[in-house]
């Protein structure tokens, strides 16, 4: 290969770099607008003691939304194993429907276990979008396994509270 050819071919790699961490630093700027406006969402709600069943229902589907774009970006981006997002995604949509189907009965509140799986799986997934060094891969892993702990537990929980009502 010439030498004008490998310098289109590193220019070309050089581009497909720049627009990837160009869309990492979107994703991430995304990201922090999204999670502060869902805190501020609800410590509005219950500062005001505005707390409603449509926003019981509701506020969940909102995290799981924020939680597939960040999960589904960062997995075709090759920062984040599709399994991974898959496992994510699957718990989250049977969750959703099985409150759908349950309905009637009551909205199923979002559990202390759901509370802390969402915190594991935005941060889990915020730690593979950033640079962080080599040595906190370690760190990084550990934090996520703890994320598909807390999913595949707490989805298997939220279907046992439901059938028990």
């Amino acid at each position: 290969m010439s030498v004008k050819g490998e310098k289109y071919k590193s220019k070309k790699a050089k581009m497909k770099h720049e627009k990837s961490e160009g869309k990492k630093e979107r994703m991430m700027e995304y990201g922090k607008k999204g999670g502060m406006s869902d805190i501020l969402d609800g410590k509005l709600a219950r500062d005001r003691n505005q707390i409603t069943e449509l926003g019981k229902l509701l506020d969940p589907i909102a995290d799981k939304a924020m939680l597939a774009t960040a999960t589904i970006i960062s997995s075709s981006l090759g920062l984040l194993s599709w399994w991974i997002t898959v496992i994510f995604l699957t718990r989250e949509v049977l969750v959703t429907v099985l409150r759908f189907a349950v309905l009637k009965k009551g909205v199923i509140p979002a559990s202390r276990g759901g509370k802390l799986k969402t915190f594991f799986q935005n941060f889990g997934v915020g730690f593979y979008i950033l640079p962080l060094p080599t040595y906190l891969n370690l760190p990084r892993d550990i934090f996520m396994s703890i994320a598909i702990l807390l999913t595949i537990t707490t989805g298997i929980d939220y279907f046992k509270r439901a059938f028990a009502k």
